[in-house]
């Protein structure tokens, strides 16, 4: 939950600018994903793709 959480709130503060506040909590997101579910297939990425591209949907 809390990965899921952090990566809505990195694409949040990328669409705010706040780029370098987004790389950060992409990155922790990303760790806390890891440690709960590991990613030996690159499932993490196309996730965080698929949230990004859900965020600029709702924005379209």
């Amino acid at each position: 939950l809390i990965a899921g959480l952090l990566s809505i709130k990195a694409q949040a503060l990328f669409e705010l600018g706040e780029t370098e506040a987004a790389q950060e909590a992409r990155l922790d997101s990303l760790r806390w994903a890891r440690y709960g579910f590991g990613d030996s297939d690159g499932a993490l990425a196309r996730e965080q793709a698929q949230i990004a591209a859900l965020m600029r949907l709702e924005d379209g």
